[in-house]
């Protein structure tokens, strides 16, 4: 693409020199002169916003990227950079009306067509994005990623039916969990006299979810297995529709396989109420745990959770602080404990608050169910142990970043996969003091019941 005239080749190689070298700073004020001596050269503009962007001066590489479409009207890669980043701001409806308006000279854009489903989606317009995953679905069926936001977008709305075909493509954008090609996928036919296997996906809150499909897997057929991995062996142990449980690096032989996320296709759900949580048997609780417990004397026990997996790509979209949940521990009548796993355990031990949260270490999930099922409530960010309270029918108090994943749906309190479930959503990226309050005060309401 031509980019403008007038190019200051020298400081514009000045400025890449000091970029290679992280020399941000230095690259922003080379680009600054530049711009006095070329004004209309686009990528003076594109690359000072670059610059901006890895100084995390976002308004400032925004503004960058408006002087390069005045430069060049309706440019699909300048338009979808500045989308992005109005995205990332917090600004989805600026986002989408600046796609929307470019698309009208270049409707063939696939990838602007994505970046404005993207803009209208994270501003809640989700039937104005399906038409554009639609068309590049079409376009493109080479690619998995417009059939897969169709499907995510749909089963956010609860048209299931409508979204099941189009989730296998989860499976184009990660090949190494496919299923095997050796074995025929279970199609959710009667398998009588023959075994079939059904493997862990996802992380392990996706496998909490898809358990309730089990039951009515077994009456379809013969024996049924549940391969997973070591950490869900013991709390899945006695689940009803599973025949022998298979851990990851023990492979028996089957007829027929099927992902656990592909399930709700096999047998048809198309309601969420058509199939309760998976009715787990915890273990008996650790002595010590006991001892804990015993602590909160008359108060009632709550456990907290800030924080799921790191491993988790957007976990920083959904994880909170430690810091932003104490202003519940001010609710008088309630004793906390910690059921956070992993590094986020050292913002407790560092915040000189426990002797307000107790810590309960960090457990493994049949512990941390036969834990959760003595509790009386659970508050917490989204992570896999909410999964598991509401497959307990523990009250669990989920609070949900802007766009949260489609188990939760687009709005509203409840969750239909789990009647044990109250949602407290943010009503803008990051905001989580809001959420928190309406948090507090509905725990007040509760101990002064």
């Amino acid at each position: 693409m031509t980019l403008g005239a007038d190019d200051p080749e020298a400081l514009l190689d000045v400025a890449r020199q000091f970029a290679r070298r992280s020399r941000f700073e230095h690259a922003a004020s080379v680009l600054s002169a530049a711009s006095l001596i070329a004004p209309t050269n686009a990528h003076v503009w594109v690359m000072l916003s670059d610059m901006h962007v890895r100084m995390n001066r976002t308004s400032a590489a925004i503004a960058c990227l408006h002087r390069v479409l005045d430069i060049l009207p309706g440019h699909p890669e300048m338009t979808r950079r500045l989308c992005d980043l109005l995205i990332n701001a917090g600004r989805p409806d600026e986002a989408a009306g600046i796609a929307v308006i470019a698309l009208t000279d270049h409707p063939a854009e696939v990838e602007l067509r994505m970046t404005a489903a993207n803009a209208l989606a994270q501003a809640n317009r989700h039937e104005e994005a399906l038409p554009h995953l639609e068309y590049a679905a079409a376009a493109r069926p080479d690619r998995h990623e417009p059939r897969l936001f169709q499907a995510l977008l749909r089963l956010e709305s609860g048209d299931l039916a409508k979204a099941w075909p189009d989730f296998v493509a989860r499976f184009d954008g990660h090949p190494e969990q496919a299923p095997s090609a050796e074995v025929p996928i279970w199609d959710g036919g009667d398998f009588a006299g023959r075994t079939l296997m059904i493997t862990a996906e996802g992380g392990h809150g996706d496998n909490i979810w898809g358990l309730r499909f089990l039951p009515d897997v077994k009456a379809r057929g013969g024996t049924v297995i549940y391969r997973t991995g070591k950490s869900l062996e013991a709390l899945v142990n006695g689940v009803a529709g599973i025949d022998r449980i298979s851990t990851t690096g023990d492979a028996p032989p089957a007829d027929l396989c099927c992902p656990i996320l592909s399930l709700p296709q096999c047998l048809g759900v198309t309601k969420a109420d058509q199939y309760p949580p998976a009715d787990f048997a915890p273990p008996a609780l650790d002595p010590a745990l006991d001892a804990l417990l015993s602590r909160a004397g008359e108060r009632l026990k709550v456990g907290l959770i800030w924080s799921g997996s790191e491993t988790y790509g957007a976990n920083h979209l959904r994880a909170a602080r430690l810091e932003d949940l104490l202003p519940l521990t001010e609710v008088s009548g309630v004793q906390f404990y910690s059921l956070q796993k992993g590094r986020p355990q050292a913002q407790l031990r560092d915040s000189g608050y426990a002797d307000i949260v107790i810590e309960t270490s960090d457990l493994d999930f049949a512990q941390t169910a036969a834990l959760v099922a003595r509790l009386d409530l659970v508050i917490m960010t989204d992570s896999a142990v909410a999964h598991l309270a509401g497959s307990l029918g523990t009250p669990v108090w989920v609070l949900l970043h802007r766009r949260p994943y489609w188990y939760f749906g687009r709005q509203g309190g409840d969750c239909p996969w789990y009647p044990s479930m109250r949602l407290f959503r943010q009503d803008s990226p990051g905001g989580w003091a809001p959420v928190v309050e309406k948090v507090r005060k509905a725990l007040l309401d509760r101990t002064n019941a």
